[in-house]
């Protein structure tokens, strides 16, 4: 289950990838599209894509910076479930993206980047499930700029989210990609603890929550195996870095 962020997607489908290229067994698995696993959908993230100066940096690149109206990105001021590419929206958009990649002059010291791009957005098409419908939360969110998604509402759409995917997918591994605010607000939700005693969610890195039924329903029912591990990553630079 992934985000609807491309980039997310584009996660889920490498990881299917992998777990193909080391087992038979594929289980038919897909990337399914769960828009309650979605970017924090707060200030900070409109702030990053929908001012005249944002580059991607979270909250902007002056957070501090008033803005008016009519100096923000006009799709900023449409209802968020606008802007949520669906499956189907999702494929056709990498699909686009590969054939522009297919079609640039790259030079020697860059061909290599154009075939990995190309190959890992031919995963995500082959992979992604245009199903609009196996999807767990089905709330429509309201939000737009100046109606912002507060921090009380993140953590209910991410803990209904996995509660909803757990009561589905009951004793089964189910593997999930999202952002570093949700994962993040999902951890002090699960586990009534403050993130600072984990630190942050970074690039890259998992958590591993086990489903306990030997409880009642109203008491600590999830526990923390992993939380926001990326020694994998810091092998990996260290490799590269080697190299």
């Amino acid at each position: 289950y992934s985000s609807p962020l491309v980039r997310c997607c584009q996660t889920a489908a490498e990881v299917i990838n992998g777990y193909q290229n080391v087992t038979e067994d594929d289980k038919g698995l897909r990337v399914t599209v769960e828009p309650g696993l979605i970017e924090s959908m707060n200030d900070k993230w409109y702030r990053s894509w929908c001012l005249p100066d944002s580059n991607g940096t979270w909250g902007g690149r002056n957070s501090d910076s008033s803005v008016g109206i009519n100096d923000i990105d006009a799709r900023a001021k449409l209802p968020i479930q606008n802007l949520i590419l669906n499956p189907t929206s999702i494929q056709q958009y990498v699909q686009s993206v590969e054939e522009n990649l297919t079609n640039l002059n790259f030079d020697d010291s860059l061909k290599e980047y154009q075939d990995s791009s190309i190959n890992m957005d031919v995963s995500l098409t082959k992979f992604v499930d245009t199903s609009t419908n196996n999807h767990v939360y089905k709330k429509a969110p309201h939000y737009t700029w100046n109606t912002f998604e507060t921090k009380q509402e993140l953590q209910n759409r991410v803990e209904e989210t996995i509660n909803l995917l757990a009561k589905k997918h009951p004793n089964q591994t189910t593997m999930v990609l999202s952002h570093g605010s949700p994962c993040t607000k999902l951890y002090e939700r699960l586990k009534s603890d403050h993130w600072e005693n984990h630190g942050d969610c970074t690039y890259a890195c998992f958590s591993i929550y086990r489903k306990r039924n030997d409880v009642e329903e109203d008491m600590d029912s999830w526990e923390a195996l992993v939380v926001n591990n990326s020694d994998h990553v810091k092998e990996i630079m260290e490799m590269n870095k080697n190299a």
